[in-house]
């Protein structure tokens, strides 16, 4: 074999196995990127969510309420479960139906995304 086809081989070699590794990098870059722009979406719309929902408790007497919302995803499925808390005195002198009423209410309120589960505690 010639020195030269030998030295053009592996100069071959090595540009393909660098743009795989190119290519690679920018696949996992675009997924990274993706998945920001997704927990940003999800950011916007729970901030939404809790103005829209103490707009509402302000407007049925829950003036000052305290809003708390969390969510915890499930890593194998993506699902992800929002638990809102509300704390309000007021909440104590609700009958069972007017509590069930307003976690409807709560719950209809809430953004509605496939793979997402709301859970309303009122303390």
């Amino acid at each position: 074999m010639n020195k030269k086809s030998v030295l053009y081989g592996a100069l071959s070699v090595l540009m393909v196995i660098g743009l795989l590794v190119g290519f690679t990098l920018s696949v996992n870059g675009r997924s990274d990127m993706d998945e920001r722009l997704r927990e940003e979406l999800f950011k916007a719309r729970t901030e939404n969510f809790e103005a829209s929902l103490k707009e509402y408790l302000n407007e049925e007497d829950f003036v000052n309420c305290g809003v708390m919302i969390t969510y915890v995803t499930d890593h194998k499925s993506g699902e992800r479960t929002y638990n809102v808390s509300l704390h309000h005195r007021r909440f104590e002198k609700l009958s069972q139906t007017g509590k069930m009423l307003l976690i409807a209410d709560i719950k209809s309120m809430a953004f509605s995304e496939e793979g997402c589960s709301f859970e309303v505690t009122l303390n």
